[in-house]
């Protein structure tokens, strides 16, 4: 039986999304062989697809995108909280320290380098 996951999240701009998406995505599965996950962006939201590796089809997606397919509900489970964990961790460290570094790059002045 195959188990599917989709989750979609939105973010404040587009960039913001492609960054979640390139950290979050660096990480491999540790069931690599019975867990497929992909990511995509589309606009400002992030989708994330959990898919049952032996199973999944390629498929187009719209918007941020993950996609998770796993073997059992509970596979699904803990590797969408492993997934939630992480996005917590990178979206906090976005709201603290995103304004800022945009900020702090348009005020460097590299002339004189």
């Amino acid at each position: 039986m195959e188990h599917e996951l989709i989750v979609r999240i939105p973010f404040m701009t587009q960039d913001h999304a492609r960054l979640v998406c390139q950290v979050l995505e660096v990480d491999k599965e540790l069931s690599a062989e019975a867990v497929e996950r992909t990511f995509d962006v589309q606009g400002n939201i992030l989708i994330v697809s959990v898919h049952n590796s032996l199973t999944a089809k390629v498929r187009k997606l719209e918007i941020f995108s993950s996609s998770f397919n796993t073997l059992t509900i509970r596979l699904a489970r803990l590797t969408l909280n492993s997934f939630l964990e992480n996005l917590d961790l990178v979206t906090r460290t976005l709201e603290a320290f995103a304004d800022d570094a945009t900020h702090q790059s348009h005020i460097i002045d590299t002339t004189g380098l």
